[in-house]
């Protein structure tokens, strides 16, 4: 994570603060046989549900935009938090660390409007590991497929920066449960496979060169 928020800071330095003449020659001199292309990218946080408990991430994504309608880029986005179900059972701290990233498409709809609504996929790998907060023994890793198809809303606040929030749900493939079982507690797992699949709504705030 600490990589992925050095990376977002360092786009945030790159795209500076154009006014909006200065936002529109720089547009027009990326435009080619009619196509318009640009760039945005910027951080994002999201609320969602591992095995039924309260998950925070944060992470960040950035895209090629096509003709301000269409766009395909990348993301990466992790979450770290303590399991009270695990704690329960354990009598210990266990935390949880899940991470993914890759793919992201999507479609603006009226990019002109203030107020506007989008549609994104998000297909990626990810990682799950579990570990003891008081050891940092990490007790297993997980590799896993995810797919993240959304619903989004856009305001749009300078020609430089927009607001998003999204509406998706999250969909996670290759879980192993054999991972997650303790060897000194008996028949002990502690994931199914679709703990992971949850209803996710998120907040991005995208800085780029935008019409």
């Amino acid at each position: 994570m600490k990589k992925q928020i050095l990376t977002l800071s360092a786009i945030l330095l790159i795209l500076t603060l154009p006014s909006q003449g200065q936002v529109g020659k720089y547009l027009d001199l990326l435009t080619y046989k009619g196509v318009e292309l640009s760039v945005f990218g910027g951080p994002s946080v999201e609320i969602s549900a591992v095995n039924a408990e309260p998950a925070f991430a944060n992470g960040g994504g950035g895209a090629l935009l096509i003709d301000q309608k269409y766009f395909i880029g990348g993301y990466g986005t992790g979450m770290d938090n303590r399991l009270n179900s695990w704690d329960n059972k354990l009598n210990n701290d266990v935390d949880m660390h899940f991470g993914h990233g890759g793919l992201w498409l999507g479609y603006i709809n009226k990019h002109q409007d203030m107020v506007h609504f989008d549609g994104s996929v998000k297909m990626g790998m990810g990682n799950i590991s579990i570990f003891q907060s008081k050891h940092h023994d990490d007790k297993s890793n997980d590799l896993v497929l995810v797919l993240t198809p959304q619903a989004e809303c856009e305001i749009n606040v300078t020609t430089w920066f927009k607001m998003n929030l999204s509406l998706g749900y999250r969909l996670v493939s290759g879980v192993n449960d054999n991972s997650y079982i303790y060897p000194d507690i008996d028949n002990f797992s502690g994931f199914a496979g679709n703990d992971f699949n949850s209803p996710v709504v998120g907040m991005s705030f995208l800085f780029g060169f935008f019409r």
